[in-house]
């Protein structure tokens, strides 16, 4: 479980966005430049070949987290299959705040 102050801390960098039912609210292969924290709404993780459905988000669910930590990039596209609304928060804020708690 998340430290009370890591939380906190993350919470104040948090902006919300609004996708609409069909966006793609990331693309393949494109800069990771933040993390998502779905609020409201359905959105699918789709294969590299943007048709193959592998996997259903919703409401507390995060996404995002692979390109900002790892790779610099998205791996897999994320649609929206309803208006949505999440939280996000830059990769330079999100590993600002890592190096604060490295355990």
């Amino acid at each position: 479980m998340a430290k009370p102050e890591f939380v906190a801390k993350i919470a104040c960098k948090l902006h919300p966005e609004v996708s609409l039912n069909g966006d793609l609210v990331v693309k393949y292969n494109e800069i990771a430049d933040k993390m998502y924290f779905v609020q409201e709404g359905n959105l699918e993780v789709l294969a590299t070949d943007h048709f193959t459905t592998i996997a259903f988000l919703g409401s507390g669910a995060y996404f995002g987290e692979i390109g900002v930590l790892i790779t610099g990039k998205r791996s897999l596209s994320v649609k929206a299959l309803s208006n949505i609304l999440c939280y996000t928060v830059k990769n330079h804020d999100f590993l600002a705040i890592l190096e604060e708690f490295p355990e």
